[in-house]
């Protein structure tokens, strides 16, 4: 995968999570925070994805005045293949450990990304730091 669509897998990633809202609607700015990123950075990366056909704008449900990102159908296929590229690193790095290093291993970096996803989810709940 090139940089850009891994930068583009993190974005797709964030919007299919519902980052930022409690409605599951992802606005460009709670896909800024949730990228810790400028919201002029943000911008640009979903003005990319929609000119490439991978996000689309539509006005929220719950308010109307706002503009929401929804993923595509290609948006959806980029996706997959973005949640794919883990393991299959996984299983090209770890090809010749013995298979209890390699459970290990599994067992121990699930646990680190579920650590960080906690944290990044009280980050969100306590709003940026000062």
């Amino acid at each position: 995968m090139s940089q850009n669509e891994i930068n583009r897998g993190w974005v797709l990633q964030l919007v299919d999570e519902g980052v930022g809202t409690s409605e599951g609607e992802v606005t460009v700015g709670a896909l800024a925070e949730g990228l810790d990123v400028d919201p002029s950075v943000a911008s640009r990366m979903v003005s990319s994805a929609i000119r490439d056909g991978h996000l689309a704008r539509r006005v929220s449900q719950v308010d109307g005045r706002r503009s929401v990102l929804r993923i595509t159908r290609s948006g959806y296929v980029l996706l997959h293949r973005f949640r794919r590229q883990p393991r299959a690193v996984f299983e090209t790095v770890t090809k010749d450990w013995p298979p209890g290093q390699r459970d290990e291993f599994a067992r121990l970096f699930t646990r680190y990304v579920d650590e960080m996803a906690r944290i990044r989810a009280g980050r969100q709940d306590t709003g940026p730091a000062e």
